[in-house]
């Protein structure tokens, strides 16, 4: 995730001119490390058991990371931030998650009948 993180930033701000931080895309990592780190505890999932991380988990850790990240940027990026930028951050993240999980349900499904079929 870091290569992706840190072409993102350097998109952003030299092909966008946007004043981002490089602290960000650390940020915004340590953050998706941490909330699912955050919803494996409260499962009491080992760190190396992926079988039982169901889409639900996969949604719950992605709403954690989200307000993480969210936290973690607005306290970067402003010296006050006003909750609106808050909940910009988590709304954007949350429903990104949401579209590309249901974009990976039917590609999963594609791809299992087309296994099927042969």
């Amino acid at each position: 995730m870091v290569p992706g993180s840190l072409i993102s930033w350097f998109l952003m701000v030299y092909g966008q001119n946007q004043p981002l931080h490089l602290a960000s895309s650390f940020v915004s990592l340590l953050a998706c490390y941490l909330g699912v780190s955050l919803v494996r505890a409260i499962l009491g999932e080992r760190e190396a058991s992926f079988t039982g991380f169901s889409w639900r988990n996969m949604l719950a850790a992605g709403f954690c990371a989200s307000l993480l990240n969210s936290a973690g940027l607005s306290l970067l990026h402003f010296d006050t931030p006003p909750l609106v930028i808050l909940l910009g951050y988590v709304f954007g993240d949350v429903m990104g998650q949401a579209v590309l999980m249901i974009i990976l349900i039917f590609i999963f499904k594609a791809a299992d009948k087309i296994g099927n079929s042969r």
